[in-house]
This record gives C-alpha cells, sequence and structure tokens, in this order.
C-alpha cells in the first residue's frame, strides 16, 4: 500500500503569474456580495468591470442581459459568493454562477 505524500498539494489553483496584463480581464459580479466584488474590482482597471448585472424574472427565474463588451480573446472573471444571505438562498447563488459561466461561454462561441 502506497503512502499519500502530504507535501504536494491536494488542490492545485492557477495562479496570476506576475506578469499578468489586468487591461484583457473582464470581471462579472454576482449577486452574492457585490460589495465585496466591487472591492476586488477596485485592485484591477475601472475599464475591468463589466456592466453586465444579473437580473431576475418576474416568476424569479435568472435573467441575465446582453452583454455590452467584446468577452473575445480576453480573461474573463465571474465573482460570485456563495453564503447564507438573507436575500438569496445557497441554491439560487450557485445557479447564478453556473448560469453566468455557461451563458458566457455559449455567448464566446456565437461571437467568433
Amino acid at each position: 500500500m502506497s503512502e499519500i505524500d502530504l507535501t504536494e498539494p491536494i488542490v492545485k489553483f492557477r495562479l496570476i503569474p506576475n506578469h499578468y496584463n489586468p487591461v484583457n480581464t473582464l470581471i462579472f459580479l454576482g449577486n452574492g456580495n457585490l460589495d465585496f466584488g466591487l472591492r476586488v474590482a477596485s485592485h484591477f482597471n475601472p475599464e475591468c468591470l463589466s456592466e453586465c448585472r444579473i437580473e431576475r424574472f418576474s416568476n424569479g427565474e435568472i435573467k441575465i442581459p446582453s452583454i455590452k463588451e467584446n468577452i473575445r480573446q480576453r480573461d474573463c472573471v465571474i465573482i460570485q459568493t456563495v453564503d447564507i444571505s438573507k436575500k438569496w438562498s445557497i441554491n439560487e447563488l450557485i445557479m447564478e454562477l453556473f448560469v453566468y459561466k455557461h451563458y458566457l461561454f455559449y455567448f464566446h462561441l456565437i461571437h467568433n
């Protein structure tokens, strides 16, 4: 039986390198914690923050308006915190994240 190597990390992250260019980044914010998302986005150029905001239909379903920015060949970052909230359930916030990711992927495919 082989032993587990505890010196190797179990989860590997893609860290931002020192030569990272934040001009090429586009940040999308979810409804989880807008204040936190805005504070993170403030470390990038102001132009990096997308104007696209998640909305809701009258029946409560998720609605993502059209993206006005060009996402072609850009690094898209979604900031969505998932925490217990009085306004949103954890399930709704996770679903927002999945819908946002799917929408960005689909939008990228049809506009290339």
